[in-house]
Parts: structure tokens; sequence; C-alpha cells
């Protein structure tokens, strides 16, 4: 699962039309929505894609690697793991110009999670406001505070405890005490930690929040850039804490953490003895500077600049949220109010399910495949796939205003767009464009129904209509092996295929286009291929489309221990503009066979009017793609993992050649094949890692790229290719890109 910004394009001024109507009724505030999301208790165990071990530990390295923003000469790596026997997270800084380990964060993580000598800064919300955790619920003399609903969320358990000490004892155990934990003589054994405290980061990818760098070319953007050009780099994960935390990357000092209220309910349960670990805080966050335009006039000196942290709870619960991160050094107690934005959950859409997946980065913007597309001065809007398991099982594509509901006052015949000015009277309505509305907030677009019993989109990317950055069509997978492609480039956005309502003529919009069904030709006997990872985009030299995406699913370990499926990696080749669905026939295939530690194409066919390849993985090996590829250069990168006897699993990195699907040349090395008893050489197109989760990066010298793969174990050196004309601007029809 990838996110996506992109410019809404007219949205505003569509919505003008209808300020001459009148004041629009305000909706009741939900309080449940705060709470908790549809289910008190995630139905994922935290250990997806690992394999119980008969001492009850946890095989698989499911730990995610960050690399730093820049893709080309990056001075270090982020690696997160956990300890499943103790339970507790490891996040770890790695110099890439000499491979040494420099910082443990946990350190600064227990100094300052040792309440009551030290109150952690944890930042949660009340409703629509940002609340500090620790000091809005006890403060030093030892009475709670608080709104009644949100303590009774947190002292949501069973039996009934003895209220309130059991939700003092808590929150002295989120802020770093010891079990047991006494308050009043009532006590509470909850799970002994060891002397590290973070939770575990199991499926959270850490992000590297850095100084401005995206390619914004409007407003003041560069004013933005010199005032926080020397902003100190953050590092922020998820946590099984219930908490998404926040470490400055250059000391590893701790900065804050944030508890999204839908985990309230949840937290007392979570920390009991011989408890079962549960998905929590479990989602990967990405940054991105958006931007609020409220003139509309040239030459768009009122236009904001600020950077936003976006997070879904991956399998912890179906919740998106954002948080003000602009500027580091003001993330204190005093300005919780300012920090959180807003959070969209179930409750304001059930077709939000679980969002699962990692970020990358998009070459038009700089900021992550969820990216700010830089012209046309409209709003932004955060492009989210409602993600699996949602309470209708439906594809679902969601346009959100970054800016989220709270910058609207429908009382005012004129709503101010200045987040000075604007009441909190809209704070909890996330409503839905039906038709062109002033008050919308968001966009829903709604791919066929499947007959699947469970769906859901789980990534998506984009391509752009021009160099300026609009984005005219979206391409995203579902959990069922579809690729769709949504066209958004028409200027009033009820045309956008998939539109949930009506157009402005009074027509239904068209459906997405179906561009591709993995599970083409499947006989009814054969498993479902499914699709958890995002696809990613190239051109090739006609200047048409390739889609890159693989199959496999580790949401469960069943899943995980699955031999059955035969998955795969498809290159599709697409004309954005055309209405087509490809089949398995328009494909060049390549099949693999291994030796040692290396795999290679061991046979392959080649279509004359080829729409792309398919890349088929050896029968019964029970390979996966879980984690999202990645392309630098003309080379696709791969992670895939497999389960082996004896609580083993087995990792694999593949270096594709993007334009034909075969090894680009000796970049993983050669092995010697035996053929009618002829033995030549072939090029290697994979080998076995020690990592499930590896980030591929360049090192450049100026003339020379050399491409590095790096894990929590390995430190793969691959290509090497030449700068020139590698990187360059290629028109297209009606787009252009970088890639």
């Amino acid at each position: 699962m990838q996110y996506l910004f992109f410019r809404l394009v007219n949205f505003y001024f569509a919505m003008q039309l209808l300020m001459c109507t009148g004041a629009i009724s305000q909706p009741l505030f939900n309080y449940e929505k705060f709470i908790s999301t549809s289910s008190s208790k995630s139905k994922f165990n935290i250990f997806p894609g690992n394999i119980k071990c008969d001492n009850g530990s946890y095989a698989g390295n499911t730990s995610k690697t960050a690399i730093s923003v820049d893709s080309v000469n990056p001075d270090y790596a982020i690696v997160s793991d956990f300890d499943s026997a103790e339970q507790y997270g490891k996040i770890k800084k790695i110099n890439l110009n000499n491979n040494s380990d420099v910082l443990n964060f946990s350190t600064s993580f227990n100094k300052y999670h040792e309440w009551p000598a030290y109150n952690p800064f944890i930042l949660s919300n009340s409703l629509t406001s940002g609340v500090e955790f620790g000091s809005q619920f006890m403060l030093r003399d030892g009475v709670i505070y608080g709104a009644p609903w949100m303590l009774a969320a947190i002292d949501d358990t069973t039996p009934v405890p003895k209220y309130p000490e059991h939700t003092k004892n808590l929150i002295a155990y989120i802020g770093g005490s010891q079990s047991p934990v006494i308050t009043n003589g009532i006590s509470d054994n909850y799970f002994v930690r060891s002397s590290d405290k973070l939770g575990m980061i199991v499926n959270s990818a850490p992000w590297i929040q850095r100084a401005p760098a995206s390619k914004i070319a409007y407003g003041n953007y560069s004013s933005f850039k010199t005032q926080y050009a020397k902003r100190r780099d953050v590092v922020w994960v998820g946590a099984n804490d219930g908490m998404l935390h926040g470490f400055y990357a250059d000391n590893g000092d701790f900065l804050m953490s944030y508890l999204p209220s839908p985990l309230f309910n949840r937290l007392y349960a979570s920390v009991q003895l011989g408890r079962i670990p549960e998905a929590l805080m479990d989602g990967s966050p990405f940054t991105a500077d958006i931007g609020f335009d409220y003139t509309k006039v040239e030459p768009y000196n009122d236009y904001i600049i600020r950077t936003y942290l976006f997070s879904s709870m991956g399998r912890g619960g179906k919740a998106f949220f954002a948080l003000d991160v602009t500027d580091p050094s003001t993330l204190m107690s005093k300005n919780s109010s300012d920090i959180f934005k807003w959070i969209f959950t179930d409750t304001d859409d059930e077709d939000l399910g679980y969002i699962i997946g990692n970020n990358v980065t998009h070459p038009l913007s700089n900021q992550p495949v969820s990216s700010v597309l830089t012209q046309n001065n409209r709003d932004f809007g955060l492009l989210i796939p409602n993600g699996i398991d949602s309470t209708n099982n439906n594809s679902v594509l969601y346009i959100i205003f970054s800016a989220g509901p709270e910058l609207f006052n429908a009382t005012d015949p004129n709503p101010t767009r200045d987040p000075a000015k604007a009441t909190h009277q809209y704070a909890d309505a996330w409503i839905k464009a039906t038709t062109i509305e002033k008050a919308a907030r968001y966009i829903k677009l709604v791919a066929p129904k499947s007959a699947a019993t469970n769906n859901g989109l789980v990534g998506v990317t984009w391509v752009a209509a021009s160099i300026t950055g609009e984005a005219a069509y979206v391409y995203a997978t579902d959990l069922n092996g579809k690729l769709w492609k949504f066209g958004v480039n028409n200027s009033d956005f009820t045309y956008w295929q998939g539109f949930e309502g009506i157009s402005t003529d009074n027509s239904y919009p068209s459906a997405p286009t179906l561009v591709f069904d993995s599970n083409e030709g499947r006989l009814s006997t054969d498993p479902v291929l499914k699709i958890t990872t995002a696809p990613i985009l190239r051109y090739d030299s006609k200047g048409r489309v390739n889609i890159i995406f693989g199959t496999g699913s580790a949401l469960t370990g069943a899943e995980f221990q699955d031999t059955s499926s035969k998955n795969r990696i498809y290159s599709i080749i697409d004309t954005p503009s055309a209405t087509l669905t490809y089949k398995h026939a328009n494909l060049s295939t390549r099949n693999l066979s291994e030796i040692d530690t290396m795999t290679y194409i061991s046979d392959s066919s080649d279509v004359s009017s080829s729409n792309g390849w398919v890349v088929y993985f050896r029968n019964g090996s029970g390979e996966k793609v879980i984690n999202n590829p990645v392309i630098l250069g003309d080379t696709i990168f791969v992670n895939t993992s497999a389960p082996l006897a004896g609580c083993v699993t087995q990792a694999r990195v593949y270096a594709i050649d993007a334009s034909t699907g075969k090894a680009n040349s000796t970049a993983l090395g050669t092995v010697s094949v035996t053929i009618n008893k002829v033995t030549k050489e072939v090029n290697a197109l994979g080998i076995k890692s020690k990592d499930q989760s590896t980030v591929a990066f360049t090192k450049s010298d100026g003339l020379k790229n050399t491409v590095q793969i790096v894990g929590k174990s390995d430190n793969i050196k691959g290509i090497s290719y030449y700068t020139t004309n590698r990187h360059q601007w290629r028109t297209l029809p009606g787009m252009k890109s970088t890639q």
C-alpha cells in the first residue's frame, strides 16, 4: 500500500459554485470514532509473514529498512527490528560510508521513559484537538483530568477495573513504569518489559523526514526551503506499544510519540500478562510538504507551506491521521493542539479498511509516491487506497483534502480557509462529495464490485498529464490480483472514473479501466493470486508506461507458509489514455531455476507484439513479493520471501532489466548451467539474501553509479553504470517524466 498526493484540479473553484446556496447544517460530533474503529480488536496477529517456532518465538526477518530520502549518495540508513521473545523493538542508524552501526535509538527512548522521573511527550487527541497524553490525564498531584468519555475509553476492560486507579496505573506504565504498577493499593500486573521499553517494530517501515526538497515551483516554497534548510532529520516509526515515535536522526534523541485515540480502549488488554500480541500502531508513516492557498490570486503570496506527517495504523486499525511536523524543535506539549491535525476512520466512511504497505519517492515531486504535484495552485489532496477487510469489501480510492475538515466554517457566507481564522465547527465533518459541494472534504472513486469475499485497494501510483505535475491517471492494485486505472484528468472531478456520485450533467461517471487480472485463466482448483504491494512506474523508449508489480501475500501465518501459489512479477505496458485490458497471452514469459544461491532464467518466450513480461517464480518455492519493488536507472529491484522447513525463512533479491524482464548484465554475478551436455555461463537474475526487507540506492562518484542493497544483515554491492544520459526528461504524448 502506498499513498499519493496530487493536485485537486479546480476543486476549490467548483465548490464556490454553491457558496450562494446558504449554510449547510452542522452535523453532530461522532464521539465513537475517537474511541475505537469498528472493531475493538485487530483481526491481525502482530507477526504476519513470520513462522511461529516451537519455542514460541517467530522466525523470519520482517524488519523494515529505511534509506535517507536522497536516492543517490545517502549517508545513512535506519534499520528496525524486534525481539519476539522479550517483545521489544530495536532501531539503529547505519553509516553507509563505512557500514558501521552508529546509534542505537533505544538508549534515548529508555532514558526518557522512566516515569515519573521523566515525563515523555506523548501526544494524543481529544475529539479533534491535540492533547498531551500524560499531563492531560494525570497531573503531578496524581489527580486525573480529561474528558469523561476519554477516560472511559482507556478504562474499557472486562471485568470492569476499579476506577480510576487502573487508569492511573496504565498511564504510568505507558510512561515507562515497570510492572507491577500500584496506585492507592490497587495493583496491575502488566507484561514485564526488559530494560528496553520501545514496543516491537514489526510491519511499520521507518521514515526519515529531511529538510524540504520537493519540486513545488510556486507560492513561497523557495522561502520555506530556505527557512528550514538546516532542519534536523527526524526518524518516525510505528510500534506495538500503540504509538508512533519520533527521534532525531543525528544523535538518536527521543523527540515525541503520538498515541492515536482509536487505540484507547485496547491499551489495557494489550499490556496484560499472558496476552497474545496483536497489531496496534502498525502503519508506515511518511512526511510531505503541502500547501494552503487562501486567495487563489496571483502571485499567490498567501500560499502557506507546511510539512505534514501522515500514517495509517496498518494492521492495527482502520484509520489514517495527520500531524504538523514542520519544525521539529516545536514538537512539545505546549503545542499539542497545533501538532495534531485530523484523523479519518471507518466511522467516517465504512469502506475504509486496514491500510498496509510502505512508501517510496516520486520523481516528479521528490516527495513520497504519495506525492504533491506542483502546479495549477489548487488544494493538495491525499490519495489513499482503502485497504483490506473493509465492511463492504469494495476496492476504493479516496482523495482526501490533506488540510482535513477543519478549515471550513459553514455559518460564514464567505468561508475562510485561513487556519488562524477558521473555527472547528466542521472538525468532525468528513463530508463526501456526491456532486460539486463546497463543504466536501473527500472524494471517493470505486472500482466494480468483486465476487471475492475480501477485497480492497492496496497500493497506488500516478502518471502526470504534463511536466507541470498535474495527475492524469492513477494506477492501483487490489488484494485479488487486479490492476486498475482511474482517469482523473477532467477539470470537473464528478467525471473522474469511478466517482461515487452524480456528474454535473446528471449522468453516472464511467468505471475505471481493468488493466490486468493476475488470475485471468486461473483454474477453480488453483489458489487466488493476491497483491499486497503498490505498483511502480517507468516509461519505455516509445513513451508508453510500464507498470511493475508482484503477487504474494503474508497477511497471515497460513498465507506465508503456503507454497501452492505460483507467484510472479509483472511489467504491463500501457498507454494511459487507452481503455484496454491485457491478457497473459500478450506478455513475454520468463521461468526460473536455481543453483546454489543464484536464480537464473531457464526458459523464456518472447511475444512479437508484447505488452510486457512476466517472471514466474519456481513451482513449490512459496516465493512472495511482500515489499514494494524499487526502480533505479533501468533496473527493477524486488525482494521476495519464502518459507522453509525447520522454522526458517528464505529471502531473495532480484535485479531485473525493466525493458526485457531478463538479468541486467552481470549485476548479481553469473552461474554455470549445463543444458544438453553443454555448460555455459548465464547471468543471475536473483540471489539469496539474509533479509526479507532491503533497500536499493545509488552511490556515485560523479561519473559512475554503483547500486547498493542494504538490509538488517546484508550490504550487497551490485550494478555499476555511467551517469551520462541515464536520468533525463523524456517527452511523451500528453505527459512527461524523469524516470
